[in-house]
């Protein structure tokens, strides 16, 4: 059963990504997991719910990557560094997240069906602001940024930044390494906001 839910998970995504959320079918997303639609109901209760589910997976990553950065510690720019690039990596990596990425970041159609979904997006982007805003705080109260920026403004052009980089290798994933300019940027981004010694 978790094996079929995860297909038409995959499914579901690759049939949203080629033909967009409207024009997709039930019947296209079973047939491409190869079962029925009666089976496909054991799992979701529709097309919806198949979408709100692949955002809402999505969505919890650049959390998750945010907080296992701030448990295993270290300098604070340094963590900063991790936390841009393993969220750069992760999308470089997972086809799915990626995929999901793409598909909610760049193909997010108006479709009122999707109201959800878009909220979903919302509150994982404001979970991950969230996160950032207090980790650059403390950076803040700490001295190791400079002290006229803020909190929040620097978590801002943390995500930008990264959705910029993402948008732009996703338009050519083969003019450059994504994982190397990740890190360039990580660079540029630490040297705007370190607090000279």
């Amino acid at each position: 059963a978790a094996q079929t839910r995860e297909n038409l998970l995959s499914a579901a995504l690759e049939v949203f990504s080629k033909k967009g959320y409207t024009a997709s079918t039930l019947e296209d997303i079973a047939q491409a997991a190869e079962v029925t639609r009666g089976a496909l109901y054991n799992h979701f209760r529709g097309k919806v719910d198949l979408y709100n589910t692949l955002v809402a997976q999505a969505a919890r990553q650049p959390g998750k990557i945010v907080q296992a950065a701030l448990a295993e510690g270290g300098p604070f720019l340094e963590i900063i560094r991790r936390v841009f690039v393993g969220q750069i990596i992760l999308l470089e990596t997972d086809p799915i997240y990626r995929a999901t990425a793409q598909l909610a970041m760049f193909k997010l159609e108006p479709n009122p069906e999707l109201e959800g979904a878009a909220e979903l997006l919302n509150r994982g982007r404001q979970s991950t602001l969230e996160l950032l805003t207090g980790a650059f705080q403390e950076g803040l109260e700490h001295g190791f940024v400079r002290p006229e920026l803020e909190a929040v403004e620097m978590a801002r052009t943390f995500i930008a930044l990264q959705i910029g980089l993402f948008h732009v290798w996703s338009t050519h994933p083969q003019a450059f390494n994504l994982e190397h300019s990740a890190r360039a940027l990580a660079e540029v981004m630490i040297a705007g906001i370190q607090a000279q010694v």
